[in-house]
C-alpha cells in the first residue's frame, strides 16, 4: 500500500511539476519579440473607404461581378440525384458498393464529355452573354 502511494505522489508531482515548467529561450526568439513590439508600438491604424479597398492593385486586374452566380453545390445535386434514379431504376442493393461505383463512374464520364465550349459542363458554374462558360473546378472530374 505504501509503495503505491509513493508511486501514486510522485507521478501527481511530476505531473505538476511538468505544467509549471517555461518555454526554452533563446536570443533569436528575444530579438524577433522586440521587433515585433517596436513594430507595433509605431504602426499607426489608417482605415480606407470602401471603393479604395474594392479598387484593384494593379491596373492589369480586372474584376467583373456576376448577378445571381449559379453554386457548384446544385451542379453536383444534380449529377448525384441522376445518380440515385439510375441506382433506384436498376434496383442496385445501396451496400452494393461495385455495382453503384460503377453506375456512378459512368454517368460522371458522360456528364463530363458534354462540352460548354472548351469545359466540361459539371465544371460550369454560369453561362452568360459576356463568357461563353466560366468554370469552377471540381474534383472527382
Amino acid at each position: 500500500m505504501k509503495i503505491l502511494f509513493i508511486v501514486l505522489f510522485s507521478i501527481m508531482v511530476g505531473w505538476a511539476n511538468g505544467q509549471s515548467r517555461k518555454e526554452c529561450k533563446s536570443s533569436a526568439k528575444a530579438k524577433y519579440e522586440d521587433s515585433l513590439k517596436a513594430h507595433w508600438k509605431s504602426y499607426t491604424f489608417e482605415p480606407i473607404t470602401k471603393e479604395e479597398a474594392l479598387k484593384p492593385v494593379f491596373s492589369y486586374v480586372q474584376i467583373e461581378y456576376i448577378d445571381h452566380p449559379a453554386r457548384s453545390k446544385d451542379i453536383i445535386a444534380s449529377l448525384e440525384i441522376s445518380i440515385a434514379k439510375t441506382v433506384a431504376l436498376m434496383k442496385i442493393d445501396p451496400k452494393d458498393f461495385e455495382k453503384e461505383f460503377k453506375v456512378r463512374d459512368s454517368l460522371s464520364r458522360i456528364e463530363a464529355a458534354k462540352m460548354i465550349g472548351n469545359i466540361s459542363k459539371p465544371s460550369v458554374i454560369k453561362s452568360g452573354k459576356k463568357w461563353q462558360a466560366m468554370g469552377y473546378s471540381l474534383s472527382g472530374f
